[in-house]
This record gives structure tokens, C-alpha cells and sequence, in this order.
């Protein structure tokens, strides 16, 4: 007679519901307690021959300039450290980034570093994910874990602020479709700046573009901007989207800043070097990645769980794309004067 008076299928269903909670996992032919979190100590790490220098790194998109800079500041700091990092990319798929989890998993990396998907299932996968993890950029809501992040809000509230300093009176706002209202901080922050100044951003100067299509977005972005009637001030997630943004003026004829005030966020290299230079937000990449790869030796090597959340403080960089600048022209120099070729040596 069981112990419990439990039926065979109703125990197997238990066994399986544990499982999928992460409370327990099967290795080999015996299952094993994680406690919520593989210790590098523990039984099941030993089965499963984790590698404790070895860190799984998780990104939406490789391809992206500053998630590109992000993980090679990660793996030049892991590596002082003795660490090795996997990095994988799932290109903004639910289904990919799962699948990620589960292989760092089975390799059995020490710990994983992830910039979360935008999906809104997305914290289910890290809730009951028993590696120790740190997230970067952005904290799926639910999810208990360390996380480094910028400090969004009043980045984009001196956006909103800088904007009406210069005499703008409309506004607009360019942000990603995978991102809610709620999720998105950049937006809030952006919203709340300019009621401060006694602006208001409507409902439909908030335009949003895919992640992942943000290059095949120029025709929704042209069609606003044929719509204008005032000067407008436009604020961007992130400076790619700033540089398209920037491209369809070109496109349209429309003047930048005389006709619309461009800023992005990340302060890209790219920002710098577009006509004109981009006004952004930058915060310091390296100090991100430093961070982060602490906290996630920590756990590695302490098995302590924490949930806090460190944040970096960005700046905002001004440049042509929101602050016009004069040329100072002495008197009595013809203008043709001032442009003129370098001789060749």
C-alpha cells in the first residue's frame, strides 16, 4: 500500500508537475532536488558535470551595434576573471530564447547573463530557472533576480525636458511594438518630462516599429512625417531607430533640427558620426558589463539568491540633431573662403 494512498498515475503526475516547475530534475535515471537553483556543490551539478567557469550569455539580437559591445565588454571582464562565456542570440523569439535556457542548461554553464526577450510570456521562463542568472537592461516582471539596469526614467525625462528648451512645441515619440506601455520606462519617463514643461504627448504621435524590422519601417515613418504641420521634436528607444528616422528626413527633404529635433538612446558610435550628429543618451557599457559579471560570480561561487536591482546612470549627449549650431563667420572673409580642400601630400 503507498504511503500516501497515492495511485501510480497520480504520483507519476506529481513527479511531472515538479519537474516542470524546476523543482526537480530528472538526470540520468534518478531525480534530483535543485532547491530552486542548481548549486554548484550540489548532487545534481556534479551528475550533470557543470562547468564552474564557464557563464551562458543570452541576447535578443547579435546583430545590433550595442548589444555587440555589450557582450565583448562581458567576455573581456569574465576572462580577467577567469571566467568563458557562450554567447547566443535568439532574434526576439520566445521559442528561441527557451531553447537557449535549456541548452545552457545541458552543457551545464555555471551561470547565465541574459537581456531578456520582449514576449509577455517571457517571465515564465526565468521564474523557476534553477541557474544562477542576471539579467541586463531589462527585469521580466515576476522574476526574482539580480539585475543591472539604466536608469530609463529621468534619462527620458531631460530628453523631454532638453526638447522643450529649445523651443519645440510638438512632440513625438518612436518606440518597439514588443514593449507595453507599462514596460516601456523610456516612454513614462518621456511623457512625464514634458507635462512637467506643460507639453503633452498624444496618442498619435506615438509610433512604434518591430524590433526586428525597424530597416523595413521607413514607409510608416515617412507617412508621419508628411503629416506634420509644426516644428517636432522626436524622441527614439534606441539610435537605430534615431538613424532611420534620420534617413527618412534626408529622404523627404525635411531639415534636422530646423524642422525635426532627433534623439535616440545608447549613444552608439554611429550617433556621432551621422549629418547631422546624433543627440543621445549614453550610459557607461563597461561599467554594465563589470557589474553584472560580479554579481554573477557571486551567486556562482556563494549559492546566494538575491533580487536587487543596480542601476547605471546615463547622460545625455547634445549635438547637431536637436541644437543647431552657428557658424561664426569673421567679417570681411568671403564665405566661399571658409570651404576649401586640404591639398594632397
Amino acid at each position: 500500500m503507498p504511503l500516501f494512498d497515492l495511485s501510480l498515475v497520480t504520483a507519476h503526475k506529481v513527479l511531472e508537475e515538479l519537474c516542470r516547475t524546476s523543482l526537480l530534475e530528472l538526470c540520468g535515471k534518478k531525480y534530483y532536488l535543485t532547491h530552486g537553483i542548481i548549486a554548484p556543490k550540489s548532487a545534481l551539478a556534479k551528475k550533470k558535470g557543470t562547468n564552474s567557469h564557464l557563464i551562458g550569455m543570452h541576447l535578443t539580437n547579435l546583430a545590433s551595434p550595442f548589444f555587440a559591445s555589450l557582450a565583448a565588454a562581458i567576455e573581456i571582464h569574465a576572462r580577467s576573471l577567469g571566467y568563458r562565456v557562450l554567447i547566443a542570440s535568439s532574434a526576439y523569439h520566445y521559442k528561441e530564447e527557451e531553447d537557449i535556457l535549456k541548452k545552457f542548461r545541458s552543457i551545464g554553464v555555471a551561470g547565465v547573463l541574459s537581456c531578456p526577450g520582449t514576449s509577455e510570456h517571457t517571465e515564465d521562463l526565468y521564474i523557476n530557472y534553477t541557474l544562477p542568472h542576471v539579467f541586463l537592461g531589462r527585469k521580466p516582471k515576476e522574476t526574482k533576480a539580480n539585475s543591472v539596469l539604466v536608469n530609463n526614467y529621468p534619462a527620458a525625462k531631460n530628453v523631454a525636458m532638453h526638447f522643450v528648451s529649445k523651443g519645440y512645441e510638438a512632440f513625438a515619440y518612436i518606440g518597439l511594438c514588443e514593449l507595453n506601455r507599462e514596460q516601456d520606462s523610456r516612454l513614462s519617463g518621456y511623457i512625464d518630462g514634458l507635462r512637467r514643461e506643460g507639453k503633452e504627448l498624444s496618442q498619435k504621435d506615438i509610433l512604434y516599429v518591430k524590433a526586428d524590422e525597424i530597416h523595413s519601417s521607413s514607409a510608416n515613418i515617412e507617412r508621419y512625417l508628411r503629416t506634420m504641420t509644426k516644428q517636432t521634436a522626436i524622441f527614439c528607444f534606441h539610435d537605430l531607430i534615431a538613424v532611420n528616422l534620420l534617413k527618412s528626413c534626408m529622404k523627404l527633404k525635411i531639415k534636422v533640427p530646423e524642422t525635426v529635433a532627433i534623439a535616440g538612446f545608447d549613444d552608439l558610435d554611429i550617433s556621432s558620426n551621422t549629418m547631422p550628429p546624433l543627440t543621445s543618451v549614453r550610459y557607461n557599457v563597461n561599467e554594465m558589463a563589470e557589474t553584472a559579471v560580479g554579481l554573477l560570480i557571486k551567486q556562482i561561487e556563494t549559492g546566494e539568491i538575491q533580487n536587487t536591482n543596480y542601476s547605471i546612470e546615463p547622460s545625455l549627449m547634445v549635438r547637431e540633431s536637436t541644437s543647431q549650431v552657428k557658424i561664426s563667420i569673421p567679417k570681411n572673409v568671403p564665405i566661399e573662403d571658409i570651404m576649401y580642400k586640404v591639398p594632397d601630400r
